[in-house]
């Protein structure tokens, strides 16, 4: 046999070990895209972005339990996903007590402030047109919070909210959901400059997907609520209005908001115990419930 040849047959040969090679990466990289199960011995936190996971994970390391978790993870959340949902507005919470046996809704949905009348728009020709500060509820978010952590919680308030006000003072990189909602509220953003000096660059450029955003406002908002909240002492029922309803209406009268003309009034979360039917999951009813506002 001439060397030529050998060496046909020699590169031949290796065809099906270079395909099975082939086939065994293919395999590899598939499984590697898939989402790998889940399993730890003593707790496990879902969010809906990494950086929350990593804030609510976090209180359970440091001892503290399921409603401590997910009070950091509703804080977090309100800095890093904003084009969800912020503090300033509405949390939706269900619980699950296993000592009470049966799921607990937080109603943390705001209502309108005393001075949103019908008379307050027609003298200002303002509709509920679902932009800027005329439509807005007086919030509802961080009161469901500190229900959740005075009613089941075993930590303060400032230890669930200190990474939620490390990521609005420190920075995130911005992801590309986020980035897209910012790119799709460009018009609106003429009309309200403020947010222009967060969720732009100096420039007046968009940040880009990954690039860091910092929120020094709302990381001081926070910190003053830590400063004077009184939370597991004398309940979610304290001090921390006084601050956040000063810098609430100090912006709405700016504005010419409805909250700047008469005291908010004050909101307090609403618990809602067996209101889920049998035959219907917790999360259904939920959903229900959100679409009916």
């Amino acid at each position: 046999m001439s060397n030529r040849a050998h060496e046909e047959r020699m590169s031949i040969s290796k065809i099906p070990a270079v395909a099975l090679l082939l086939a065994v990466l293919i395999v590899s990289a598939t499984h590697a895209a898939e989402r790998p199960p889940v399993m730890g011995r003593n707790g496990a936190v879902s969010a809906g972005h990494p950086l929350t996971t990593a804030a609510a994970f976090e209180i359970l390391t440091k001892g503290g339990n399921a409603f401590d978790a997910g009070v950091a993870a509703l804080l977090a959340g309100g800095v890093v996903e904003q084009d969800l949902y912020s503090l300033g507005g509405e949390g939706l919470v269900l619980v699950y007590p296993r000592s009470e046996g049966k799921v607990t809704s937080i109603v943390g949905q705001g209502w309108a402030p005393k001075g949103a009348t019908i008379e307050w728009y027609k003298s200002r020709g303002k509709t509920l047109d679902g932009e800027g500060l005329d439509p807005a509820v007086v919030p509802g978010t961080i009161h469901a919070a500190l229900t959740v952590l005075e009613k089941w919680g075993t930590m303060s308030f400032e230890q669930v909210s200190a990474r939620a006000i490390d990521y609005a003072s420190n920075g995130f990189p911005l992801r590309p959901r986020t980035a897209t909602a910012i790119e799709g509220n460009l018009k609106f953003f003429q009309n309200w400059p403020e947010n222009q000096h967060y969720w732009l660059k100096p420039d007046g450029s968009m940040y880009k997907p990954g690039e860091t955003v910092k929120l020094p406002t709302l990381a001081h908002t926070l910190t003053l609520m830590v400063g004077r909240t009184c939370c597991r002492s004398k309940g979610p029922n304290c001090r921390h209005r006084r601050c956040s309803r000063s810098l609430l209406q100090r912006r709405h009268r700016r504005r010419d908001g409805p909250i700047s003309q008469t005291a908010p009034g004050t909101f307090r979360t609403r618990r809602l115990r067996g209101v889920f039917r049998e035959d219907r999951r917790a999360g259904d009813d939920q959903l229900s419930w959100v679409s009916g506002l």
